[in-house]
C-alpha cells in the first residue's frame, strides 16, 4: 500500500497533533514519523494500522491523492483574530482541506443548480467596493431592504455554505474557490449568526473582487460586507440619531449586529466621531462586544447536506458505503455529514 505522505500530514494537523505529540501517543519515533511524512521512509503496515488507529481515520485515507490549499493563497481567505495559534490554524486547514476534498467527491455523482451567476467583479478594475456590492445585488436580484436570509442568496448563486465547528470562537469563516468547483464558504458554527452573517458577507466580498490579494484586502472585504447587507442609500433613513435602543430594534430588521449598524451609520456619516466612540463605549459597559442581546435566529444552509442526501436517497449508497467512499469512520461521517436540513435540494442528480 503506497502511502499519500500529505494524507498523513493532514490526518495529523486535522486532529490537533504536532508531530511530537503524535510520536509520543503511538510510540514511534518522531525521526521515523517525520520520514514518512516526507516521504523518505515507507510505513510498515503494522505501524500504518498503529498511526490510523490513534487518528481515527480508516487506512484507506492515506493512499487519497491530495491537493492542498493553504491560508493566504489565491483562492482562500479567511477572517480571524491574531490570538489563534499556529497549531490552531493547522487544525482548521487540514480539517477544510479534507472536507473540501469530499465535496468535490460527491459533486463527481451531482450537480449544483444556481439561478444566478457567481460574478467576478475586480476591485482593481471596478475601483468602488460600495458599487461592486450594489452590482452584486442586481446581478442576483436581491430586492431592497435587508438580505432576509444570506445563505439562501449565496447557494441560489451556487455557493456551497458548510457549517463547521472550528472547536474555538476566534476564526469567524474561510472561503475557497478551488479551480473546476463552486465557491466553497466554511462557517464556523460556534459563532453567533450575526456575527457569521457578516463574516460570509465579508468572505463573499473576497471571491468576488480579490482574484488577486492586495494589501487593503481585509477593508475591503469589510466594506463590501457592510454595503451588501446594508446599502447605504437604504439603511441612510434608519440610522438618523442613532442610539443603542435603536440600534437594537434595527438589529433584527437588517438582521446584523448593533456594532456593524453603528459602524455603518459612522461611515456614511450618520454619526460624528464623538458620536460613535460614546456609543461602543456603551457597548463594551454593558457588557456586549462579544455577546449581544436579541440574537438573530439561524439560517438553514442545504447544498452541503443535499449532496450527501442525493448519495443516500437517489444514487442508494448506504451510510457504511458513503463512509468508505469518503474515508471516514461511520461516527464521524453521522456527525460531519448527515442531512440536518429538510429545506429545499438544489440538486440534479
Amino acid at each position: 500500500m503506497k502511502i499519500n505522505p500529505v494524507m498523513l500530514i493532514l490526518a495529523r494537523e486535522s486532529r490537533g497533533y504536532t508531530q511530537g505529540q503524535l510520536s509520543k501517543k503511538i510510540g514511534i519515533g518522531q525521526a521515523a514519523l517525520s520520514k514518512y511524512e516526507n516521504g523518505i521512509l515507507e510505513i510498515a503496515p503494522e505501524y500504518l494500522q498503529v498511526i490510523a488507529s490513534a487518528l481515527e481515520y480508516p487506512q484507506s485515507l492515506f493512499i487519497r491523492s491530495a491537493t492542498t490549499l493553504g491560508f493566504g493563497s489565491t483562492c482562500m481567505y479567511h477572517r480571524k483574530r491574531q490570538t489563534l495559534s499556529v497549531n490552531e490554524l493547522k487544525r482548521i486547514q487540514a480539517k477544510v482541506n479534507l472536507t473540501r476534498m469530499n465535496i468535490e467527491i460527491l459533486l463527481r455523482s451531482a450537480e449544483l443548480e444556481a439561478d444566478y451567476p457567481f460574478p467576478n467583479f475586480d476591485v482593481a478594475e471596478y475601483g468602488d467596493v460600495e458599487e461592486i456590492a450594489y452590482l452584486t445585488r442586481r446581478t442576483w436580484h436581491v430586492p431592497l431592504g435587508p438580505i432576509t436570509n444570506l445563505v439562501d442568496t449565496i447557494e441560489r448563486a451556487g455557493g456551497i455554505v458548510i457549517p463547521m465547528s472550528f472547536g474555538n470562537r476566534k476564526l469567524d469563516a474561510i472561503s475557497q474557490w478551488p479551480p473546476g468547483m463552486p465557491p466553497l464558504f466554511f462557517i464556523n458554527s460556534d459563532m453567533p449568526w450575526e456575527r457569521i452573517r457578516f463574516s460570509l458577507a465579508h468572505e463573499l466580498g473576497h471571491l468576488i473582487m480579490h482574484r488577486i490579494p492586495s494589501p487593503e484586502q481585509e477593508e475591503e472585504a469589510d466594506t463590501f460586507a457592510s454595503s451588501f447587507l446594508m446599502p447605504e442609500s437604504e439603511i441612510r433613513p434608519d440610522l438618523y440619531s442613532l442610539n443603542l435602543m435603536r440600534a437594537a430594534q434595527l438589529k433584527s430588521y437588517w438582521r446584523v449586529s448593533m456594532q456593524a449598524l453603528i459602524r455603518r451609520a459612522y461611515n456614511i456619516g450618520q454619526l460624528t466621531e464623538s458620536q460613535y466612540r460614546r456609543l461602543f463605549t456603551q457597548v463594551s459597559k454593558h457588557g456586549w462586544r462579544l455577546s449581544e442581546p436579541n440574537p438573530l435566529s439561524s439560517e438553514n444552509p442545504s447544498s452541503f447536506w443535499a449532496l450527501t442526501n442525493v448519495h443516500l436517497e437517489q444514487h442508494r449508497y448506504t451510510i457504511a458505503a458513503l463512509s468508505e467512499l469518503l474515508t471516514l469512520s461511520e461516527q464521524e461521517f453521522k456527525a460531519d455529514y448527515l442531512p440536518r436540513f429538510n429545506g429545499p435540494i438544489r440538486i440534479v442528480s
